[in-house]
């Protein structure tokens, strides 16, 4: 039996920020929102190929913009697969008991809670109050929750698509490459990256990459291990996430990201990372050499 590590869908593709670096493309994408039965015929496809994940991890996007259907949608696929469910979430709702209160049949239906703290909200809630409701939700609900940073987001992670391939090989890391997504048009990205393609962002080589995605409609249980296990991917040769690659700036959010083109995209980053770009693309140089 083959196994992914975890396994994400979105419950929303858009955002109540519009972070600059956002790795699941959100501030780019068309506001869309999703039920559990939109990737449950894929999941089941998964399942009958003799594949498990470990966890099913619920992300977007934010997805408690889906509010009241954001309970159904945990407990939809808790039941029918007998799993782990992890959300995410940058807690605009969070700011009081009655909130927890108001989400209480959905922390019944989850094993974790992923909080992003990011500026805006710990501003208004507080972080007193910020960590108060964290160990509230843990406490009352017997779940995990945590933030990969626990003092809250200072800093993201800037990824360029590159034009010309970078040097790749298996000792490739990378931070995002086993966040296996699942859309709900049944494609199955290898990384969070693969949203992108559903944006101008991209380099024309990242966009040409046959390894990043597989199309679940035209399935089989050799090509879904074979692609499962490729490392690196072709992809990786064009994308920035990755040792010595990635610029970290302070957290933003913008909205005036939303509608650029690529040229426009590439422009704003240059922008913010403008000094470490130039260290960047000087040890690439070398590197190709």
């Amino acid at each position: 039996m083959e196994i992914f590590p975890r396994i994400e869908v979105h419950a929303a593709d858009h955002c109540t920020l519009a972070c600059v670096g956002c790795n699941h493309a959100s501030p780019h994408l068309e506001k869309r929102t999703y039920s559990a039965q939109d990737y449950i015929p894929w999941l089941d496809i998964i399942k009958r190929h003799n594949f498990e994940w470990n966890t099913l991890g619920i992300s977007g996007g934010e997805p408690f913009i889906i509010q009241d259907g954001l309970n159904d949608f945990c407990l939809k696929l808790k039941q029918r697969y007998n799993s782990k469910i992890e959300l995410f979430t940058n807690a605009f709702w969070l700011t009081s008991l009655d909130a927890i209160d108001k989400f209480a049949t959905v922390f019944r239906n989850i094993h974790t809670l992923q909080i992003s703290f990011y500026k805006p909200y710990v501003e208004k809630i507080g972080w007193e109050n910020c960590q108060k409701f964290a160990e509230e939700i843990r406490t009352r609900f017997n779940i995990h929750v945590f933030s990969f940073v626990p003092n809250g987001v200072k800093s993201f992670g800037q990824v360029y698509f590159y034009d010309t391939p970078a040097p790749t090989d298996k000792s490739l890391q990378c931070m995002v490459k086993d966040c296996t997504q699942l859309t709900a048009d049944g494609i199955l990205y290898r990384c969070t990256y693969g949203h992108f393609l559903k944006t101008p962002i991209p380099s024309e080589g990242f966009k040409k990459s046959q390894d990043i995605y597989f199309d679940l409609r035209n399935i089989n249980k050799k090509s879904l291990t074979q692609w499962r296990n490729k490392w690196p991917l072709d992809s990786c040769k064009f994308c920035g996430c990755g040792p010595g690659r990635i610029i970290w700036t302070d957290w933003r959010s913008d909205p005036k990201i939303k509608n650029m083109n690529r040229d426009e995209y590439l422009e704003y980053l240059q922008g913010i990372t403008s000094s470490k770009l130039t260290q960047l693309n000087h040890k690439r140089k070398i590197n190709l050499l």
